[in-house]
């Protein structure tokens, strides 16, 4: 679900009674090619598609 400019550093899945916590941090592979919009549209498609494994999910992502 990640563009190819996002590296994922790492992530940790909770179970909280009836809602799973999701936290993934990524980096940037190069500062110069940031863009937010692209970030938003990466992190609004991998929660839809965690969404379909996890339908009470919460999602954090941390830009690093």
């Amino acid at each position: 679900s990640l563009d190819p400019i996002f590296r994922l550093q790492k992530f940790h899945i909770f179970h909280i009674g009836n809602c799973y916590e999701i936290e993934v941090t990524i980096t940037v592979v190069d500062d110069m090619l940031i863009d937010m919009n692209l970030f938003r549209l990466s992190k609004q498609t991998m929660e839809d598609r965690l969404r379909e494994l996890y339908p009470n999910l919460i999602l954090e992502v941390l830009l690093e």
